[in-house]
């Protein structure tokens, strides 16, 4: 075993994490550092002393071949502990046993749902350790490992609290991070990174002279600090290399390290390699293309040699300092496979790897196994090939991993196909980089479309070409592409009634088409009401959409759609296309609790699929949601991760998000930010729909700057916009008349009224509580008879108060107690400041909170300010959601499983609701509950 220097400080606080998980506390390290610096010596060292602590130790690393195979190194994690137990057959109450085992022992084919995976994943070992005295969760080579596994890894550190585990991982640094999992670990708040320096001279000198004898000269010691950067890996290599080449440790030595370094590690391998047997040559070359942890029969096998030779070559390879394990065949350390295999011809790597591709199928080995190797092999025109990558990837598109599957197909094209899989396979590779939200898509898309023969592969190519375009803001484009595809059909094809629905959905969006998208609205809605086409949930959600949001019909209206979608039971794929446009139409009629429940499946969607464009979309109308409702904070967090994803093409949700987080920085009290979410709003295409929200935005964030006239402008201006080039009037939507209204007033224009007026009358006819509240407010601002403004803002208040829009409600709170305290009517306008200021504090909206304790403060009254330790007594959409499913009397760790949260969380909430409900247990929940 080679000496172990200067790590003191690092086995120091890597024991610590040990202590703690002996006392049953989550721990998280991540060794990070470059090739060579000691990080899996650490690794052992920490495994080591863990079993003698007692701890359960579960291990795996990561393996540059294998980093597109979904969930394998959580194989090698979790299958010796996990196969065979009750964590796979299920228990009570917990049930994760077919999620389990359908990643310990997956069946080609079989579809599986990721995130429920890891999910099921972590529930299993959250068991496991609470079985255990501790456990130690060891991963090296961090920087190989399958998207999936990470995501199990990040899923694990959240819940390290509820766990009781350590879980130490080690990465090499400057290494690629795709998904970004491996910085979020690193970014956790209880992680501990730990990155181990570069040796010292002199303990250089020590690892030298134990190699090189006690006699080596100064000299030649300094120099090899200088040559390897005190890398220890590097330094033992170099002094092999010295040793295998005969270089006497003198001081005249230090010449010959010219060019060893780093070539000292190719130089030293290739000598020991030399002096070996040609069976132990041939099994170092192909272990590299194996990878880590091969049976030695499979290498002795893709080798051309037979058992027994293959026996004594892994022996002379582990004696010589080349292999750690004869079998499983694992390298003494990845830059000792890297040197042998950059000694490799591509053409002999291509044909070991064609070998041992054969070598696994013929032992029945899963297609992802198989695929890994094919895909290094050489192009060939070899319909093997082409089979098992294409079912390789149907495999990993089941299972979630889109990316996954893109390589592959990708490869199987450049095989290539024959001429006649050639269309298919591009169809296929198209739809998987749109499920990757890769914007690769749209080109790969465009060239299947050419080559579709089959009229119904023909549509459904251009319909996805649609959902894209709009996605990435080509409004006219994806309608262009969504009619085509819709032209190619007979009327009463159930795809043409889909395709019509996803073209309305994008012509809503483009000017000047108001009367075509109504025309075809109807369309679509006596053609469903002649049974020409059945009623699914994509057809429903645009009807709802617009009923609700254009013709601004009303609850009344879209109700019914809406529990009538929500209530089938259709493909999850199919109630993607309509989950966003019926998010938007309950969010505008006020449904607010048949909006959360539609935004919680698309969010599940979202997490399952791992698609950027479902979750940029379930943020958009959250937000809005959160924002309607009054919880500020939580809607400038959504708005902001809308816009944050726009550098990765997807643009369409930019403006309405950036209108969306500027009026929630108003209300922060963030003035420079909501001017700034204005500016990234105005980026975009001025032409289209959004550009109407955003002017409506830069008109609240002129008032409140003080500009009035400036804000008439752009109020104005978002009334042209959308009413002149969309036919959209609902106020429901955007109330850019109250805006003009309020901006008036401010500048004096006896006009105010009558735009309030015209706004108020708009609103009515929606019949949506917010909408109308929120006329009422404005319109009696602009009444300059004190009764008739008290009597139309006790109509808000009764309107608000039962709506769920407590902003909304509270500003309407706030006016009645200004209005009482200019009418001297004092004790009454204290109550209504008093609920105003309670309200608005619950809420997190400072702007609110501050205009109710200045109006109480000039009652005579001061407010007391609520203290860094004291909580808001409202619950927060997360708390209920808790709170509510505790009442159905689901266990704390029932509830953390359903939510994708900690338990340590769920306890948390619960807490915070006892509370602020004021009881003591979950006694009584039900009924606290109710009368909040």
């Amino acid at each position: 075993m080679p000496i172990f220097l200067e790590r003191d400080s690092e086995l120091a606080l890597l024991d610590h994490l040990l202590e703690l998980a002996v006392q049953g506390t989550g721990a998280l390290a991540l060794i990070e550092g470059p090739a060579g610096i000691g990080k899996s010596r650490l690794i052992e060292a920490t495994a080591r002393r863990a079993a003698g602590s007692g701890l359960r130790v579960l291990r795996a690393r990561g393996a540059e071949l294998e980093r597109e195979l979904g969930f394998g190194v959580a194989r090698q994690l979790l299958r010796p502990a996990l196969l065979d137990t009750d964590h796979t057959r299920g228990t009570p109450g917990h049930g994760p046993g077919a999620g389990v085992r359908a990643v310990l022992d997956p069946v080609p084919g079989a579809a599986s749902d990721q995130a429920a995976a890891v999910d099921a994943l972590y529930w299993a070992v959250h068991d496991l350790a609470r079985d255990a005295p501790g456990t130690l969760l060891v991963v090296d080579d961090a920087q190989w490992v399958d998207a999936p596994t990470l995501r199990l890894l990040v899923r694990l550190a959240v819940g390290l609290d509820d766990l009781g585990a350590a879980l130490v991982v080690a990465v090499r640094s400057g290494e690629p991070d795709p998904d970004g999992l491996i910085t979020r670990l690193g970014a956790h708040p209880g992680a501990r990174l730990v990155s181990p320096a570069t040796l010292t001279d002199d303990a250089v000198a020590t690892l030298v002279r134990s190699a090189l004898g006690d006699r080596t000269a100064p000299e030649l010691c300094r120099a090899c600090a200088v040559a390897t950067g005190g890398n220890p890996f590097l330094v033992s290599e170099l002094t092999a290399s010295l040793k295998a080449e005969g270089v006497p440790p003198t001081a005249d030595a230090v010449a010959a390290l010219a060019g060893m370094v780093p070539a000292a590690v190719v130089r030293s391998v290739r000598v020991r390699l030399a002096r070996l047997p040609a069976a132990a040559r041939a099994l170092a070359e192909t272990a590299t293309v194996l990878g880590p942890d091969a049976p030695l029969r499979h290498a002795a096998t893709v080798a051309g040699i037979d058992a027994a030779a293959a026996g004594v070559a892994a022996d002379a390879l582990v004696g010589a300092g080349i292999l750690r394990s004869a079998d499983p065949v694992l390298f003494h350390h990845p830059l000792i496979a890297d040197a042998i295999a950059a000694a490799l011809s591509e053409m002999a790597r291509g044909r070991s790897h064609r070998r041992a591709a054969e070598a696994l199928a013929a032992e029945g080995a899963r297609p992802e196994r198989i695929a890994a190797h094919l895909r290094r092999t050489p192009p060939g025109a070899d319909p093997w090939v082409v089979d098992t990558l294409r079912g390789a990837a149907a495999d990993a598109l089941s299972r979630g991993e889109a990316r996954s599957a893109a390589g592959l197909l990708a490869r199987a094209l450049d095989e290539p196909p024959l001429p006649e899989l050639r269309p298919g396979l591009l169809r296929d590779l198209a739809r998987a980089e749109a499920a990757a939200g890769s914007p690769a898509a749209l080109e790969r898309l465009a060239l299947a479309h050419g080559d579709d023969e089959d009229v119904h592969e023909h549509a459904r190519t251009l319909q996805a070409m649609s959902r894209l375009l709009f996605s990435r803001g080509e409004v006219a484009a994806a309608v262009d592409a969504a009619e085509r595809g819709r032209s190619a059909l007979a009327p009463d094809d159930q795809l043409a009634g889909r395709i019509l629905a996803s073209q309305i959905a994008s012509m809503f969006f483009l000017p000047g088409a108001w009367e075509q998208t109504h025309r075809l609205a109807a369309e679509l809605e006596s053609g469903l009401d002649a049974g020409l086409w059945r009623p699914e949930p994509l057809l429903l959600a645009q009807l709802s959409t617009l009923r609700g949001v254009w013709l601004a019909e009303g609850p009344a209206r879209v109700r019914p759609l809406a529990e009538r979608m929500l209530s089938a039971v259709p493909d999850v794929r199919e109630v993607w296309q309509g989950d966003p446009s019926l998010a938007a139409a309950l969010v505008f009629v006020g449904e607010h609790v048949l909006a959360d429940r539609v935004l919680v499946r698309m969010a599940q969607h979202a997490h399952r699929t791992g698609s950027p464009i479902y979750a940029n979309m379930t943020a958009q109308w959250r937000g809005t949601l959160r924002l309607q409702q009054g919880w500020v904070a939580d809607a400038a967090q959504d708005a902001q991760r809308v816009i944050d994803a726009a550098p990765l093409g997807w643009t369409s949700e930019t403006g309405w998000s950036a209108t969306v987080l500027a009026l929630a920085r108003l209300e922060l009290e963030d003035l420079a930010g909501a001017h700034e979410a204005v500016a990234i709003g105005m980026r975009g295409d001025h032409g289209l729909l959004p550009h109407g929200f955003v002017l409506h935005a830069a008109g609240a964030v002129a008032l409140a700057a003080g500009d009035a006239a400036t804000a008439v402008r752009h109020f104005t201006g978002a009334g042209t916009h959308l009413r002149g080039r969309f036919a959209l009037e609902n106020p429901a939507v955007v109330p850019w008349q109250a805006g003009v209204a309020a901006a008036l007033r401010a500048l004096g224009d006896p006009a105010a009224a009558t735009a309030a007026g015209e706004h108020l009358a708009a609103a009515r006819a929606t019949a949506v509580p917010y909408a109308v509240g929120l006329a009422l407010r404005v319109a009696a601002d602009c009444a300059d008879d004190p009764d008739e403004r008290l009597a139309t803002l006790q109509e808000a208040i009764d309107l608000l108060g039962p709506s769920g829009a407590q902003l909304e409600h509270a500003r309407a709170l706030c006016d009645v107690g200004t209005t009482l305290r200019h009418a001297r009517e004092v004790g009454a306008a204290r109550e209504a400041l008093t609920s105003a200021l309670g309200l608005a504090e619950r809420l997190g909206a400072t702007a609110t909170a501050r205009r109710s304790r200045r109006e109480l403060q000039l009652t005579g009254l001061r407010a007391a300010r609520r203290g860094a330790g004291e909580q808001a007594t409202a619950l927060t959409p997360a708390e209920r959601r808790v709170a509510e499913l505790a009442a159905l009397d689901h266990s704390n760790a029932q509830i953390a499983r359903m939510l994708f949260v900690t338990q340590r969380t769920v306890e948390s909430h619960l807490t915070q609701t006892y509370r602020k409900l004021g009881i003591r247990s979950r006694v009584g929940l039900a009924r606290a509950l109710t009368d909040t």
